[in-house]
């Protein structure tokens, strides 16, 4: 079923997605999967955040507008470097930034993935590995700002395979 989706996705010239969302949505799980699906290169926003930052959201500490827009920049940066087609996993809960990054990268497809508190909490609390602490999940519920122009996916009851299918679908 995927090689159908490849061959109507990956035939747009320039495909690049950003996937946002607050903690917990599934965007790096989705984002993944669609790399995979379309052969193109999956970013993950996680990884452009300093060992001081995470140490901060792992304390519950939230990190602020400065620090987001330099960690955009960042992302920016190591985005533009290279070539091609990618798809980004990033929380751009701001709407600056979301901006910022679909100005500077040419992002034609933008999906808000998101979900209920209660089920971003649970999700939240079952990863392993991860420096997020689901103390934070209100502070980015509270940040998050909504948009016109990015396409929204409620997660909700949907496993990670009907959410990649549903963005890969939505990318034709």
């Amino acid at each position: 079923m995927r090689q159908s989706y490849k061959a109507k996705c990956y035939s747009l010239k320039n495909l690049r997605i950003l996937l946002w969302g607050v903690s917990g949505v599934g965007k790096s799980s989705v984002a993944y999967e669609v790399s995979c699906a379309l052969k193109i290169l999956y970013v993950e926003g996680d990884n452009f955040h300093t060992d001081q930052a995470k140490s901060k959201m792992a304390d519950g500490i939230a990190v602020d507008d400065q620090y987001r827009y330099k960690w955009i920049k960042k992302i920016i940066d190591d985005v533009s470097s290279k070539n091609g087609n990618f798809i980004l996993a990033c929380s751009a809960i701001r709407c600056k930034h979301r901006l910022l990054l679909i100005r500077e990268l040419a992002i034609n497809h933008s999906f808000e993935l998101c979900a209920f508190s209660k089920t971003l909490t649970k999700r939240i609390e079952t990863r392993k590995n991860h420096f997020f602490s689901k103390s934070l999940l209100d502070s980015q519920l509270k940040d998050l700002e909504e948009d016109s122009f990015s396409k929204k996916i409620m997660t909700e009851n949907l496993t990670i395979e009907d959410v990649t299918k549903i963005v890969l679908e939505l990318c034709d």
